[in-house]
């Protein structure tokens, strides 16, 4: 099976923040895709992914069952692993290949927002020579990490003293009024 390929830079340097889709969205992606989003951030910054919409066809596991048994639509699930030759969407953290993260496919979009652990994300998104669907539409954005600083109030002697008399004040009162 030979793949088309695509890649899709984004630099932060360029723009921080904008719009990714797959291809032909909102219409079919093409077939046997192999496509990469690069997100290339400042050495502060990390990548935030957001789906606004998600339809990328994986395989069901229960599709034979649905012929015999229309009340097993609700309760199948729909799988991306290798095993299923399933489109799905990958994201890595490296510039290699990395069996770790989850693949996503189907209908329903990544909860909440993607997050990247770096400056640097990669975004997979491969299709085989069997489904199509409609694909992704996503919001990215690079944002800075700034460390939690604590702000620490420095308590002098005479701060100190001031907050002692104060409880001491608060004490008597309470023992007068009972």
């Amino acid at each position: 099976m030979r793949y088309q390929g695509c890649r899709f830079v984004f630099n932060s340097s360029v723009q921080t923040s904008g719009k990714l889709w797959s291809i032909n969205y909102p219409g079919l992606y093409p077939r046997s895709l192999y496509c990469e989003y690069i997100f290339h951030g400042s050495e502060e910054q990390t990548v935030h992914i957001h789906f606004e919409y998600f339809d990328v066809e994986g395989f069901n596991q229960m599709s034979h069952a649905i012929a015999y048994a229309p009340l097993a639509i609700s309760y199948r699930k729909i799988r991306c692993d290798e095993t299923t030759q399933s489109d799905f969407v990958l994201f890595s953290n490296y510039q290699t290949h990395d069996r770790t993260n989850r693949r996503f496919c189907g209908k329903v979009a990544p909860r909440g927002p993607i997050l990247s652990e770096s400056n640097y994300f990669r975004m997979i998104f491969a299709t085989n020579d069997i489904f199509d669907a409609t694909g992704f539409y996503a919001h990215y954005q690079f944002i800075t990490q700034q460390k939690a600083q604590i702000s620490r109030v420095k308590l002098t002697t005479s701060t100190a003293s001031t907050v002692q008399k104060f409880f001491l004040c608060s004490l008597l009162m309470f023992f007068r009024l009972h």
